[in-house]
């Protein structure tokens, strides 16, 4: 929970004001740890204009001139910009953040279970090609059930 309280905060100080925190703990057994979940979120920036009407005809009809169309292009460019600084600015408030706590990007964390992506790589290979060598080798052995010859008993019994 330490660590999702930091992406919290860091979210709500780089601007990101409709973040949210909420944990979930499994409910067979409550001596599990509880799941913290982060949701990183902001709707200040949102741009609603109505720029035309459609007919009964399905037929799209513009009810704004040019000029007005090129204002909402460039205050929506505008907001673009203002939500890229501001999930530049949480990247970077998060990073000096978890600091502490991981070396974000390198793999090596204090966090119990903690995989990074290039572990969980290698380790999904490692299963991978486990799985593949395993699915060979039932395969050859049905093959030599399938197509092994009959015993014969006659030579057994010589």
């Amino acid at each position: 929970m330490q660590v999702a309280q930091k992406v919290l905060s860091s979210a709500q100080q780089a601007g990101f004001r409709e973040s949210g925190a909420t944990s979930i703990a499994s409910s067979k057994d409550s001596r599990t740890l509880t799941t913290p979940m982060v949701a990183v979120r902001s709707t200040g920036l949102a741009l609603d204009s109505i720029i035309g009407v459609a007919t009964h005809d399905d037929e799209c009809h513009s009810i704004v001139d040019e000029s007005y169309l090129e204002t909402l292009v460039s205050i929506a460019n505008d907001r673009f910009r203002t939500n890229k600084d501001r999930i530049h600015r949480f990247q970077d408030l998060l990073r000096s953040c978890l600091a502490s706590a991981t070396t974000i990007g390198e793999g090596s964390s204090n966090m119990p279970g903690w995989e990074d992506s290039k572990a969980r790589r290698e380790r999904k290979i490692a299963e991978g090609l486990q799985r593949q060598a395993e699915k060979v080798s039932s395969t050859k052995q049905q093959l030599q059930l399938d197509f092994a010859p009959p015993l014969d008993f006659n030579i057994l019994h010589s």
